[in-house]
C-alpha cells in the first residue's frame, strides 16, 4: 500500500506519517508506550475537540471545535463515560476548570424575590414601574 494511500485510510498527513515513522521506526509496541507516557489518548483528543478539530480530514468531514461550554460540559461527561477517565483528567483535555465543573448553583433561597423582580419588569406591578 502507498503512503498517500494509508494516510488518507487513517486521516493523518504525510508529515505526519514520516514524523511518526522517525520517532517510532524499530520500536516495539511496548517500547512505544513507554516513550508514550503522558501524551493524550487519540480518542480523548478527539471526543474534547483536541488537536485537530476544525481540521478537513480526507474523507471531507469537519470536525467542531468547542466554543461554549454546555459543549465543554458534554465533552467531560462523554469522556468520563466512553473513556472511563477520570473527573480531573478529563477536565484537563476539555481545557474546563474543575471548579467550575462542579459548581452547583444554589438556588430556592431567594425565590420570592426572583418572582417578584420578574413581575416589576414585565409591568406586573403598575405603579412600581416609572414611580
Amino acid at each position: 500500500m502507498k503512503t498517500a494511500e494509508l494516510c488518507r485510510k487513517h486521516g493523518i498527513s504525510d508529515g505526519t506519517f514520516y514524523s511518526w515513522k522517525a520517532k517510532y521506526d524499530g520500536m516495539t509496541v511496548s517500547e512505544a508506550a513507554v516513550a508514550d507516557v503522558g501524551r493524550r489518548e487519540p480518542a480523548a483528543e478527539e471526543a474534547a475537540g483536541g488537536v485537530d478539530a476544525g481540521r478537513v480530514r480526507a474523507e471531507g468531514s469537519v470536525e467542531k471545535r468547542l466554543t461554549r461550554s454546555v459543549d465543554h460540559y458534554a465533552a467531560v461527561e462523554k469522556l468520563m463515560a466512553d473513556h472511563g477517565l477520570s473527573e480531573p483528567r478529563a477536565c484537563r483535555l476539555t481545557g474546563v476548570n474543575r471548579s467550575a465543573w462542579q459548581y452547583e448553583p444554589l438556588r430556592g433561597k431567594d425565590d420570592a424575590v426572583r418572582e417578584r423582580m420578574r413581575e416589576i419588569a414585565n409591568g406586573a406591578v403598575g405603579s412600581a414601574v416609572g414611580s
